[in-house]
């Protein structure tokens, strides 16, 4: 009888925790001292200018709808066709143009990387982006089997 008495006091006591929290919060400041923090990628984007005035008339406008429509001074282009287009944009201008890429928010990110893929083997070598929903426009869709 004398054993179960003891046995009752030592559970109704309980355990005491206080060390274990203690061990475990060390271990989280060490992992958190110890820890090595990840920088993100990012894309390097050019700010574009607010006012009207900061787009010169050398500046070539390429539109992306929201339907992956694509527009090159206001003509409607395939994905096929843009490179040609560019090329030859570029022979008939004087002077090398600034390029804005003007983007509908919704495009696919596939259009994107198609566009890009294009600008660089153009050797257009800045391309600023400007994200704006615009509206639906009924012009030529995007072929993605290329």
């Amino acid at each position: 009888m004398r054993k179960k008495s003891t046995l009752d006091e030592v559970c109704a006591s309980g355990i005491d925790l206080n060390p274990m929290l203690d061990v475990v919060f060390i271990l989280l400041i060490f992992f958190i001292v110890t820890a090595s923090f990840v920088a993100e990628r990012t894309l390097p984007v050019d700010p574009l200018p607010h006012s009207p005035a900061g787009r010169t008339s050398k500046t070539v406008v390429l539109r992306v709808g929201a339907q992956n429509n694509i527009t090159l001074e206001g003509q409607a282009v395939e994905l096929a066709g843009l490179k040609a287009r560019l090329h030859r944009l570029i022979a008939e201008r004087q002077e090398f143009p600034s390029f804005v890429l003007v983007a509908d928010e919704r495009t696919s990110i596939e259009t994107y990387a198609y566009i890009m893929d294009i600008v660089r083997l153009v050797k257009i070598t800045r391309l600023p982006i400007k994200m704006e929903k615009l509206a639906s426009q009924s012009v030529s869709k995007v072929d993605r089997k290329m």
